[in-house]
């Protein structure tokens, strides 16, 4: 087992996406296995969590763990120390506590699901949503403070040492890379400024362009740009869009209508150039969606009520019918 903790990951700057989830999943199954045994970890943070040479995770430090006692109404809600701690003594890691557990009140496992929220949130930003410089500003920000989810990344580039992300107010579009030979990360602003907001970046499988969102024009617009040095803004969109995404080869890009319509625009670029037929409506009435890695299936959160989550399968024969009736 290697004696590397995600604290040292975490220090590196913000981990890659499909990192951070691998993680993430085994730190959740150790949380579960432990809930489901009654015991509340209560110390749950980066510094606690190991990762072998194999990828394999271990959440370890149970030493202020608690044990869940049933009751007749709601066996989550009541709890009792292991040891000799009692209620009215705070007992944890100030940044990764509750707000329950910070004013020394009773926890359960929700104490560790709110840990495992902010370990997550460090692993996607590398940064602490409520640290701070002294132990009583930082537990007044766990109390009272709202974590910046503006910082959490939007997209990754191909080689993994760029994340593009969003920050401000108004949005503008920022990265940060990592240097090959190591070192501090380098942060940049990419787009903003001149009253517009821009959002939602993605880059394009090769590296070469980002698609984003910004109301450069007024109203929200898809639009794209040479990458990592800008060029000349394309607007893919005509009447509003959002949340775009790159097909898996890049010669789709796909972005959800006002209207929440699933549009489709071929592009067709180079190095250098990059063009974007007319868009066309693939999916209608559908609400905002993912594409799977592999570029076969949707996922799609609709509008109905209740919400409910749809997998779309048979879309590219949709989008081949499309651009042959051109």
């Amino acid at each position: 087992m290697s004696r590397a903790t995600i604290s040292a990951r975490i220090a590196r700057g913000p981990t890659p996406v499909d990192e951070a989830l691998a993680i993430a999943e085994q730190i959740a199954s150790a949380l579960d296995a432990a809930h489901e045994k009654g015991i509340v970890h209560r110390d749950l943070k980066p510094a606690n969590v190991k990762i072998a040479q194999d990828g394999t995770v271990k959440v370890l430090d149970f030493g202020l763990a608690k044990e869940v006692m049933p009751a007749a109404d709601d066996l989550s809600l009541q709890s009792t120390a292991l040891g000799h701690t009692h209620l009215g003594m705070m007992v944890g890691t100030a940044a990764y506590m509750a707000p329950e557990q910070a004013q020394a009140k009773a926890v359960d496992k929700r104490a560790d699901i709110w840990a495992f929220g902010v370990v997550l949130y460090e692993l996607l930003t590398g940064a602490s949503p409520f640290r701070s410089d002294s132990l009583a500003d930082t537990l007044a920000a766990v109390l009272t403070r709202e974590p910046d989810l503006e910082l959490a990344p939007w997209d990754w580039t191909p080689d993994g040492r760029t994340l593009v992300y969003e920050q401000g107010d108004p949005l503008s579009i920022w990265t940060l890379t990592l240097p090959e030979g190591g070192g501090g990360a380098e942060r940049q602003q990419l787009l903003g400024g001149a009253g517009a907001a821009y959002h939602a970046p993605v880059v394009s499988p090769d590296g070469r362009w980002i698609a984003y969102v910004s109301t450069e024009s007024g109203a929200p617009q898809v639009s794209v740009r040479a990458f990592p040095v800008l060029g000349g803004r394309v607007t893919v969109s005509v009447d509003g869009g959002d949340q775009p995404r790159w097909s898996r080869d890049g010669r789709e890009l796909f972005f959800l209508s006002p209207r929440n319509q699933v549009m489709v625009s071929e592009v067709r670029r180079s190095a250098t150039t990059f063009n974007a037929g007319p868009a066309h409506e693939l999916l209608a009435a559908a609400g905002p969606f993912d594409v799977d890695p592999n570029g076969q299936r949707f996922l799609i959160l609709t509008s109905r009520q209740p919400e409910q989550l749809y997998l779309v399968t048979n879309w590219f024969q949709d989008v081949k019918r499309l651009v042959e009736a051109r």
